[in-house]
């Protein structure tokens, strides 16, 4: 799986006169928008629900298993009783999904060190840009 993209998606809802709508919902239950890929069977997304709330959708840990490059469908998921005639559905540009830019990032604290003297260190590999962990990394013949 690929980390989250590094821009994340935001999306903004306008009524008929082009005015933002603040919120779809309430504040309890905002609705939902939902990402998924249009024609690609090699490819999923993760991160794909984010609430509409505060004039926006803000996704935060949306991302796709797989590079290449994609066009991404994003809909409301309206709740039972709306009706269904809204206009709830925009395809993205094309955007490209690459490898992830590996960093490491120390996972605990080191005690103070003296020259030349022995410590170690432990660390986490993430997406340098996202600073999110990348899992199941398959290290051959590494020291």
């Amino acid at each position: 799986m690929q980390s989250a993209c590094h821009v994340q998606p935001v999306l903004v809802a306008y009524d008929t006169s082009g005015n933002i709508i603040e919120k779809l919902g309430s504040n309890d239950q905002p609705w939902p928008v939902v990402a998924s890929i249009l024609g690609s069977s090699n490819a999923s997304v993760h991160g794909v629900i984010a609430n509409y709330s505060d004039e926006q959708t803000q996704f935060s840990t949306f991302g796709a298993t797989a590079t290449d490059s994609y066009q991404i469908r994003f809909a409301f998921i309206l709740p039972r009783g709306v009706n269904r005639q809204i206009k709830g559905k925009k395809n993205s540009p094309t955007v490209s999904v690459t490898d992830p830019i590996l960093d490491a990032m120390q996972n605990d604290d080191i005690s103070v060190v003296s020259k030349n003297e022995t410590f170690n260190l432990t660390v986490i590999i993430v997406d340098k840009i996202s600073k999110i962990k990348i899992a199941n990394i398959q290290w051959i013949n590494f020291t």
